[in-house]
């Protein structure tokens, strides 16, 4: 009896299983990627501010880190959506089912109003084959200080949470909505999705004329100047989703790249971020053995910020052959974040190492230690007229020689020396 009886609940959960339908999306695309190129994704509406991909991730789904996609305040854009019809193998008639969508979300500013909602999920026809616009939406909006989190059956009975959350601060929000009963409730959880469906929801909404949510589409839209935020990851399924976890509580800063050009005897550092939490400033290091790092001088952050802000700072001291680089970032409390370094080989051509000279056919010759690479060269009079130039490309490093086929008269010019994007001017008398 007793195997009988476990035999049976095997079934039963086999049954369970196979029934139950999930879909997720973990945003693993190239960085920078538009959401819109996607597989399965599209544009629903709007041609303008389209949603990106970004490498930072601060949610996983199971095993599987997830980059996100940012809100960046925008008051007009296009709204991407994600076919999810697969959820009732394609037929969207599901006005006695239940549909549960799992977001992470991160929220670094939003309006006061109630018209900051980020997603929607739509209808699609009934049972008796009329074609619906439902919208079950989710919103972040700011109240009493705090963030709060809400949901709308389409445009009717608007309800939130408290202003209990905390802006720049990692979240899962859970939208249940039962369509035939035109129910909706979300849910909202700091560190995981728990096993087991609670039983309250943080806030409910029962209030609609616009007819069944049939789980046609999920999108994502930019809808307010004053929303600003990152979605870190989605699962939609027909039974409590599970397998959503928050990595990080916050997001630090998300370095889009950072460079370093030599620029005669300095060298420029150019780097762009994504995203800022409570930057204060970086610190630029510098190390002639990749080992030993020494702070070179500081630029200050821009605290919060969604958009992309570029930097750059001049390093004009002294550099042996080979250089490192390497980013400090510091928040307003105190706490840092290092990037990894980057390397940059410096150029061995210096104006004062350059000797110019006539050879025994009457032909000036350029001798300067120099890195492998494209050189051009042109000689100048002394007022700005070119006169004669000079291409080639240097295969070895080391010692290099230039011939200019052009003779030259007695007398004062300049001549200027272009390998790659490293340039050095000289003067000489003839």
């Amino acid at each position: 009896m007793k195997k009988k009886l476990l035999s049976l609940l095997g079934a039963m959960l086999m049954a369970q299983i196979s029934i139950a339908q999930t879909i997720s999306e973990a945003f693993n695309y190239a960085e920078n990627a538009l959401l819109k190129d996607q597989s399965g994704w599209s544009v629903s509406t709007g041609t303008t501010n389209p949603l990106s991909i970004y490498n930072e991730s601060f949610a996983s789904i199971g095993l599987q880190s997830a980059k996100h996609v940012r809100i960046n305040g925008s008051s007009t854009s296009e709204v991407t959506s994600l076919d999810i019809l697969s959820l009732n193998n394609g037929n969207v008639v599901r006005e006695d089912g239940t549909y549960y969508f799992a977001m992470a979300v991160n929220v670094a500013s939003a309006g006061t109003g109630s018209g900051d909602y980020f997603a929607t999920i739509s209808g699609g026809m009934n049972q008796a084959g009329t074609s619906l616009n439902a919208r079950g939406r989710v919103f972040a909006r700011a109240k009493d200080g705090k963030l709060a989190f809400g949901i709308s059956w389409g445009s009717n009975g608007y309800q939130d949470t408290d202003g209990i959350y905390d802006f720049n601060k990692s979240y899962i929000i859970v939208f249940k909505h039962i369509p035939g009963n035109k129910i909706g409730h979300l849910f909202i959880f700091e560190s995981f999705i728990p096993a087991i469906e609670p039983s309250l929801p943080q806030v409910s909404n029962s209030s609609s004329t616009e007819g069944f949510i049939n789980g046609k589409e999920i999108a994502f839209r930019q809808n307010s100047s004053s929303l600003n935020m990152a979605l870190g990851g989605i699962i939609a399924s027909t039974s409590w989703p599970t397998g959503m976890t928050i990595t990080k509580t916050t997001l630090p800063i998300n370095l889009i790249d950072f460079k370093a050009v030599q620029e005669n005897s300095a060298v420029r550092l150019n780097w762009s971020t994504a995203s800022e939490r409570n930057n204060n400033r970086f610190e630029i290091l510098k190390s002639t053995d990749g080992v030993k790092f020494n702070v070179i001088g500081q630029v200050n952050g821009n605290q919060n910020s969604y958009e992309r802000k570029d930097y750059t700072f001049i390093d004009k001291s002294y550099s042996t052959a080979i250089v490192y680089y390497k980013l400090k970032q510091i928040d307003n409390d105190g706490k840092s974040e290092e990037f990894s370094s980057i390397v940059l080989k410096m150029a061995k051509l210096n104006n004062n190492e350059i000797v110019v000279f006539k050879d025994n056919n009457g032909l000036i010759n350029a001798n300067f230690n120099s890195d492998k690479g494209l050189v051009n060269a042109s000689i100048y009079t002394i007022e700005g007229k070119k006169i004669t130039k000079v291409k080639a490309t240097l295969n070895s490093d080391g010692k290099q020689n230039l011939i200019f086929k052009d003779s030259l008269a007695a007398g004062v010019y300049i001549m200027n020396i272009l390998i790659d994007n490293r340039f050095v001017t000289c003067k000489f008398v003839l």
